[in-house]
């Protein structure tokens, strides 16, 4: 996964807000380590929420993850090392998020009030299908799988 990345975060506590990414080569966003990393508000895949197709958004489909969060990414329960929410993550070829053996992901929850944060994933809020081929998916990677994650209101 290290051709055609458009953003990535390799360190503690970055805040990505309000950006679009769209169209990217492979991933549009991933997370290689570091804890209390938040990515929120953003539109991933799709260059605005008020579109009702990927194709009429002149979406390609090139980009194959939405947001990616690798093995060395170790949070818990008590310290969540990425915080994932209020997204519009849609038009990937293969998932709007894959955590691959990361620990601590929180994905739908806010990180300052612990208040339902929802993500659009595969549709935006006027309830348009725009697909990925597969919405979040959790998979493990070496012997500690992947733990700590929590996934609620998406």
């Amino acid at each position: 996964m290290a051709v055609g990345v458009m953003m990535t975060i390799d360190t503690s506590n970055v805040q990505v807000e309000q950006l679009r990414f769209v169209n990217g080569p492979n991933t549009d966003l991933r997370v290689l380590s570091g804890s209390g990393n938040v990515i929120r508000n953003n539109s991933i895949g799709t260059p605005s929420d008020v579109v009702d197709t990927c194709v009429s958004a002149g979406v390609t489909r090139a980009s194959e993850l939405g947001i990616y969060v690798g093995p060395l990414v170790a949070g818990s329960i008590a310290t969540p090392a990425v915080w994932i929410y209020e997204n519009d993550i849609s038009c990937h070829a293969v998932y709007g998020i894959l955590i691959n053996g990361a620990d601590g992901v929180v994905i739908g929850i806010n990180h300052l009030t612990n208040a339902a944060a929802r993500n659009y994933i595969g549709t935006n809020y006027q309830q348009d299908t725009l697909g990925n081929g597969g919405g979040i998916a959790l998979q493990a990677n070496g012997s500690n799988g992947a733990r700590y994650n929590q996934i609620s209101n998406n």
